[in-house]
């Protein structure tokens, strides 16, 4: 026999061992608490319980009563509430579960429950009627999903889990149930990596196959997902909370993602500290996807409003001196201005700039958020030119960024045809146009700066 037969089985041989016509029932109180092992009542409120030999309860509390029952659907919990006892009668309301609260109530341990945004726990484990139609819910194995109120996840507010379904059809589908003060609800969800290189969520109310249309599309930065598949704490896009996985994802599940994982990408790290110290909390990482020969980039960020955008660094002149402003774009081609008050005004002189592309701190706020520094890693070098080519008319008489100093290579030099002091006797026959002045400077920066 088959593991879901065995199950089956034992239910029916459950319910077979109650007599016909008797009246067998059991009796305790549902309590609650303050804390996660349900020592610390919260407060003299509870509930009395009386189970039934179908599995019916009938739930009193301060002279109200409730008749529920928990069934199992399609390897989910749901919680049905009825209108009569006997759990017969008009169905007013149903509400989803997860297996791990369910494994955790049938026992008589500490539970977290949704709709009280508290602990709960049974002054004894209730008799095994109580899972007539439940059974053990019979389902894939599933990952425990916490949902916190803060950053550090540390309090608790709601509870999710993942499982994928054993179908031949929906390939990548995970079903996820999800428990909150909000409610609960069910759905199919996929995790993707785009033509594009994005990690795309798709969320379905098919949770089986996650067919038809999504309802709802999400772009993740690829510093997001491992750190979510890893079992770190991130933010949750869907509200304002954050989700912690309670173990990692399996690796089969993150097959479909693995070819963003394996792309080279460009991460600006957000810290909260000065001189890029403090937290860097992964869900804040700004990825760099393109740099075009303009110097327009094209940036990712986990966001519930605007994932997808582009930016340009921009050499802006007060009087004699030259800075470095950033100008941000709400389209993806630096065509449509986006005006952030919070982003405007930032500038950096030249020489910060040049030491920030080559992977030095800068305490500037250069992403949405409240961070005080930030750190770019992994620019390959053929975009560090494209950036400095663009703003050759503030860059053109500082050394090229990202070598050592004794290999800068001065832009006025080379425009000029003069001889480059500290490169060897190189002597230009000609002048340059400033363009291609600056190109052949940040070229030879670059060789110099290997070879050094």
């Amino acid at each position: 026999l088959s593991e879901d037969m065995v199950r089956q089985l034992a239910s029916t041989l459950l319910l077979a061992l109650v007599a016909p016509g008797s009246s067998s029932s059991a009796a305790f109180e549902l309590s609650l608490y303050e804390d996660s092992t349900c020592s610390s009542a919260k407060s003299s409120k509870h509930e009395h319980w009386e189970v039934a030999e179908n599995g019916c309860s009938t739930v009193t509390s301060a002279g109200s009563t409730r008749y529920l029952q928990y069934a199992c659907v399609d390897g989910g919990l749901m919680e049905l509430s009825y209108a009569q006892a006997g759990c017969k009668g008009l169905l007013l309301g149903k509400s989803l579960k997860t297996r791990q609260w369910w494994s955790r109530v049938v026992a008589g341990e500490c539970a977290f429950d949704d709709a009280e945004a508290t602990y709960i726990k049974f002054s004894s484990a209730p008799p095994p009627y109580f899972q007539a139609r439940a059974g053990y819910c019979n389902a894939p194995p599933a990952v425990e999903i916490y949902k916190y109120s803060d950053s550090k996840c540390t309090v608790l507010t709601g509870e999710q889990e993942l499982k994928k379904q054993h179908t031949k059809f929906g390939e990548g589908c995970l079903d996820i149930t999800a428990m909150g003060a909000e409610g609960s609800y069910r759905a199919g969800t996929k995790f993707q990596c785009s033509s594009e290189g994005h990690v795309m969520q798709e969320t379905f109310h098919d949770y089986l196959y996650c067919s038809g249309t999504a309802h709802r599309n999400q772009i993740h930065t690829n510093a997001w997902y491992q750190a979510y598949a890893s079992g770190q704490c991130v933010k949750d896009l869907t509200s304002e909370s954050f989700v912690k996985l309670q173990s990692a994802l399996p690796e089969s599940w993150t097959t479909p993602v693995q070819p963003c994982a394996n792309a080279s990408v460009t991460q600006l790290v957000p810290f909260s500290g000065a001189n890029c110290a403090g937290s860097s909390p992964p869900s804040d990482v700004v990825e760099w996807r393109e740099v075009a020969a303009d110097g327009c980039t094209t940036v990712v960020k986990s966001s519930t409003t605007l994932s997808v955008y582009s930016q340009r660094f921009r050499c802006a002149q007060t009087g004699t001196e030259k800075k470095i402003t950033l100008d941000l774009f709400a389209d993806a081609f630096c065509k449509v201005p986006l005006l952030e008050p919070e982003l405007s005004g930032q500038e950096m002189k030249v020489s910060e700039w040049l030491e920030f592309l080559s992977g030095s701190c800068i305490s500037l706020e250069l992403s949405f958020g409240t961070f005080s520094s930030h750190q770019i890693r992994g620019l390959p070098q053929e975009d560090r030119a494209k950036l400095q080519t663009a703003l050759e008319t503030c860059a053109g008489d500082e050394p090229a960024a990202g070598v050592n100093a004794s290999a800068g290579v001065n832009v006025s030099a080379i425009q000029q045809g003069t001889s480059l002091r500290g490169v060897g006797s190189v002597v230009f026959a000609g002048a340059f146009s400033p363009s291609a002045a600056r190109v052949l400077a940040v070229a030879m920066a670059l060789a110099l700066g290997a070879a050094w």
